[in-house]
């Protein structure tokens, strides 16, 4: 999980900048948090996508989630969390022997002695609850079977380059830095008359 929030340092910087607007400051808080969470969350997704063969709407579907920050609870959350993903994600799709995947975009196609096509039709196999995926059976046995996953969300997000421990929360706290300021000159010009685009 990352929190995005104000530290002492960027609050006191910012009460020096509004002293003449207290009452701006929930504002200009909320705005640059959630404004600095958007793009991290964003960047996540990116990154994620960028380094493993896994679509950012199947990241978004196994919980990579963003909860944004309000005047009475100034601190934005995404969290980063899910269960093994499914291996038909992983741009799986039926050989002469088996199934090939792939994980990593800089990596080559991996091979499992499994199916994912029905006999008739070459259609992904469907579950009776209507689940598709990559299945192997246990045995010799037609059944049972079992359905084969890749790494989960959290397991990729911690050996994705980018992100390595600290990493991403000390960006976050620098575009936050960045981006309070920008807010508050933004609200200081609004009050003034002059033109002025927030970053």
């Amino acid at each position: 999980m990352i929190e995005v929030e104000i530290n002492r340092g960027q609050y006191q910087a910012l009460h020096h900048l509004l002293a003449d607007m207290p009452k701006e400051l929930p504002k200009v808080i909320t705005r640059a948090i959630n404004k600095v969470a958007k793009a991290s969350y964003t960047r996540i997704l990116s990154k994620i996508s960028h380094e493993y063969a896994v679509s950012q709407s199947e990241l978004k579907r196994r919980n990579v989630t963003l909860r944004k920050a309000s005047y009475g609870n100034q601190i934005a959350t995404i969290k980063i969390k899910g269960r093994r993903i499914r291996l038909l994600a992983f741009k799986a799709r039926q050989v002469a022997k088996g199934v090939s995947y792939k994980i990593k975009k800089t990596g080559g196609r991996k091979r499992v002695y499994a199916f994912m096509e029905s006999p008739v039709g070459g259609a992904p196999t469907v579950m009776p609850s209507g689940h598709m995926g990559v299945f192997r059976r246990k045995g010799r046995s037609r059944l049972p079977i079992i359905e084969l996953f890749g790494p989960s969300i959290p397991a990729m997000f911690q050996t994705t380059p980018e992100f390595a421990k600290g990493v991403l929360e000390r960006d976050v706290s620098a575009q936050l830095g960045r981006e309070i300021i920008s807010q508050a000159e933004f609200i200081i010009a609004q009050r003034r008359g002059v033109s002025f685009k927030a970053g």
